[in-house]
């Protein structure tokens, strides 16, 4: 947004300290500078537009990256007291921290004092980068950054009842116009969030998530935005505008396919019994796999079948040329084989997905009594494990890559072969929430406690509410709980996610409009305040989404939202927010793909219906 009442500030020249302004405001003002005019890739937008970051990279990352010591750093050194010597001439009255890092070689100086301390950033880039070409360091950049005051945009839900949704909802139709006019296919969501270094720090911001690397006009593009907000609501400045690069994942790419195989341990997903159930890691093998979300009971004609419920695009082979059978599946989904039919068997994953299988206590000749059952249960488990891949059943109905009612629907049901369904068919009990995924973490609103195993399992299905704490259990990050988007996110798919078909099984373009998805939410502390945390990562597909304080299953998981930034040192560079169906949009399709239909497309029968199972006649049947 402009704000052509604030002037740039010049550099401080020591006296009482001044809070800075706003970072929404100085940054609104930065974008219209003359740096920031013209086409440019978003990551160098991002920090042209950033008062507190100067970078020398022409084609800089977003922030922040994680550091690594460079083996000639001790070179660099040496000439540090000429550097701060420039760094004091233009402005900088404290010692910065300085240090390099890869895949480009740069000279990281990070400061975190007050804003009186802070010079200009521009200059002294420039000034220090030509002294290290003097010194014969050609290849390295010069970064400048104050650690606090720096862009670092961290996304969060927001409020279905916040007034900047009423502000987003009567110009939303008008942005995704534009936005489909300007960047075609590079855009990838648009949204209403809160976005902010932290969940305190947050505002209201509209959100434009790009493809990474994109070149274009983003000043420009920013006026344009405005404009239509202006037109329709004077009161626009209580909204931000944020462009951030980032990718939408309905499905694991196969290049990235490691992400979903990383050894995650699933002894918690196993009990005594060996039975395993919400939460464990399924697909076909040699396959990306996904979560098993749980077992329902399926309802046609009379007649129940026990069964799985997971995502479509797990039981789909990655190949380059799909079979036949495919084809048809990811066109009309899938259905009940015939004679001679291709079918898809789904399995446990096997040993590979195994990170740790449990060793012997080296303490149990201590207490032999204590630890005899508890390593004749682990060894159990270990044979359980060893014996994978093991079959489940072969799949029973799916959506197939359907997009129904502007929406996009993945999921399937496998009908659990007579020996799986004996050994593992059971109501789904969800695992505890831990105490940092808990609601209570999310406001006083969000203060009930949920369910845990020793009560009742799932016994019914919801609805997904805008607003509302949901948790899910997956094979990746296991229990994570987080808050639905108080608005739909525009949803503009990767080439490789937008061919698909609608109820009739006709292939349709996504580009042609877009999809109205859910989003998913999550948080970690930081200090007092939060940061964006991971709700989920690659392999959590076909999680249930569990609501209702812990009895209802509310959605099903089927892929993620990935912002390429933060957050640092911790071993994670970029949060995954989660994309959800609802159960009731679900049971539409569901009805779709179910009803018996005569060769001139009408009903001759009843669609089928699911259960939860919660009752012993349910398991025993």
């Amino acid at each position: 947004m402009s704000d052509n009442s604030i002037p740039r500030l010049p550099p401080p020249t020591g006296g009482i300290e001044t809070p800075p302004p706003s970072p929404g405001k100085k940054r609104r003002f930065l974008r219209e500078s003359d740096d920031a005019q013209g086409e440019m890739l978003i990551e160098r937008y991002l920090y042209i537009s950033d008062p507190y970051r100067a970078s020398s990279s022409p084609n800089p990352l977003p922030y922040p990256l994680v550091g690594v010591p460079l083996p000639d750093q001790a070179m660099l050194d040496q000439h540090k007291p000429e550097i701060l010597k420039m760094l004091d001439e233009h402005g900088f009255k404290t010692q910065p921290r300085t240090n390099g890092d890869i895949p480009v070689k740069t000279l990281r100086i990070t400061y975190f004092t007050g804003v009186n301390t802070l010079g200009e950033f521009s200059s002294a880039r420039t000034t220090i980068r030509r002294y290290l070409i003097a010194q014969g360091f050609n290849d390295v950049q010069v970064d400048i950054f104050h650690r606090d005051l720096c862009f670092q945009p961290f996304c969060f839900a927001i409020s279905p009842t916040d007034p900047a949704v009423k502000v987003y909802e009567k110009v939303n139709v008008e942005l995704l116009k534009l936005l489909k006019e300007s960047l075609s296919s590079a855009w990838r969501l648009l949204s209403l969030f809160k976005v902010g270094q932290t969940e305190d720090k947050a505002l209201p911001s509209i959100v434009v998530m790009v493809q990474p690397m994109i070149l274009h006009d983003w000043t420009g593009l920013l006026a344009k935005m405005q404009d239509v907000i202006s037109r329709v609501c004077p009161d626009r400045d209580r909204i931000n505008i944020e462009f951030l690069p980032g990718t939408l994942a309905g499905v694991p790419e196969p290049e990235s396919a490691g992400g979903a195989h990383l050894g995650v341990s699933q002894l918690d997903y196993i009990s005594d019994e060996c039975q395993v159930g919400m939460g464990f890691s399924v697909g076909i093998s040699g396959e990306v796999g996904g979560t098993a979300g749980g077992f329902v009971s399926f309802k046609q004609n009379g007649v129940t079948k026990k069964c799985i419920f997971t995502n479509h695009h797990v039981l789909i082979p990655l190949e380059s040329a799909p079979s036949k059978m495919v084809r048809k599946a990811n066109a009309f989904g899938f259905s009940p084989p015939k004679d001679g039919d291709e079918v898809v068997e789904l399995q446990y994953l096997p040993e590979r997905q195994i990170m740790s299988k449990g060793q012997p206590l080296t303490s149990a000749a201590s207490n032999i009594t204590v630890y005899k059952a508890a390593l004749a249960t682990r060894d159990r488990q270990r044979c359980f494990l060893d014996s994978m891949p093991l079959s489940l059943g072969k799949v029973l109905y799916s959506s197939g890559k359907l997009v129904y009612k502007n929406k996009i629907h993945d999921w399937a049901l496998v009908e659990l072969s007579d020996a799986a369904a004996a050994a593992q068919f059971r109501p789904n009990l969800a695992s505890p929430i831990p105490p940092n995924e808990k609601p209570f973490k999310f406001g006083p609103e969000f203060s009930f406690e949920t369910k845990t195993p020793a009560q009742p399992p799932l016994s019914s299905f919801g609805r997904l509410c805008r607003g509302q704490y949901y948790s899910k259990q997956g094979r990746s990050t296991h229990v994570t709980g987080g808050i639905c988007n108080g608005v739909l996110a525009h949803c503009n798919w990767s080439e490789r996610d937008r061919m698909r078909f609608d109820e009739f099984g006709t292939q349709i373009t996504v580009e042609a409009g877009s999809t109205e998805e859910f989003v998913i939410f999550t948080k970690q502390s930081c200090s007092e305040s939060y940061k964006q945390g991971d709700f989920c990562k690659p392999g959590d597909s076909g999680s249930f989404l569990v609501g209702d304080k812990g009895t209802s299953v509310c959605g099903l998981l089927y892929g993620c939202v990935t912002g390429f930034y933060g957050p640092d040192n911790d071993g994670t560079l970029y949060n995954h927010a989660g994309l959800a169906m609802c159960f009731s949009d679900i049971a539409e399709s569901i009805k779709l793909r179910t009803t018996p239909m005569n060769s001139s497309g009408e009903p001759v029968g009843p669609p089928a219906t699911l259960e939860l199972p919660n009752r012993p006649e349910q398991i025993d049947n």
